[in-house]
């Protein structure tokens, strides 16, 4: 619809590749496509896509208050949990300055980005940002688990957009509240 979309993917192409949402001993295995694949999916569909070959973190530094903060599943401790939460974060940094990286290339800002975790997906086309009445500065459907944001897909206007792709390691370490 006239949309300019450019897609950055920052994977883990490591032979061990870290997901959000399973532990090294988990019984479900994630199905992570290799990266020549999400380019050929992705391709026709965009104007430019950035591949960011990153390796997670292996064994990230847990800050204990959030530790005790955080459920377990059923296959990972806390603990395991929030070293997840700490490699994600660090991925949504990573993804944060590579679009400032392109929107340099492009010479303009983006208005609005989406953004989507390793293991989500769309089910249906997105209503934007600037559709909407009023304009919010995010769109996320509600997490399910424990009340914060849902990190599986949002959409955030560019004005918001360093807050939300860089404060969470931040606050993660620096302000417990």
């Amino acid at each position: 619809r006239g949309h300019h979309v450019d897609v950055i993917a920052v994977m883990d192409t490591t032979d061990a590749p870290k997901s959000v949402n399973f532990g090294e001993d988990s019984d479900v295995e994630p199905a992570f496509e290799a990266p020549k694949q999400v380019v050929a999916k992705l391709s026709p569909l965009v104007n430019t896509i950035r591949f960011v070959n990153y390796s997670q973190p292996e064994n990230p530094e847990v800050p204990k208050w959030y530790g005790h903060e955080v459920n377990s599943k059923q296959y990972v401790t806390s603990d395991e949990r929030v070293q997840m939460h700490v490699r994600q974060f660090a991925t949504m940094e990573r993804c944060y300055h590579e679009m400032l990286d392109l929107e340099f290339d492009h010479g303009k800002k983006y208005d609005e980005i989406l953004r989507v975790r390793d293991d989500g997906y769309l089910m249906q086309p997105v209503k934007l940002l600037h559709e909407m009445n009023p304009v919010p500065d995010v769109a996320a459907n509600d997490c399910d688990s424990w009340g914060g944001v849902n990190d599986k897909a949002l959409l955030v206007r560019r004005s918001a957009a360093k807050t939300y792709f860089t404060s969470f390691l931040k606050a993660l370490y620096l302000d417990r509240n």
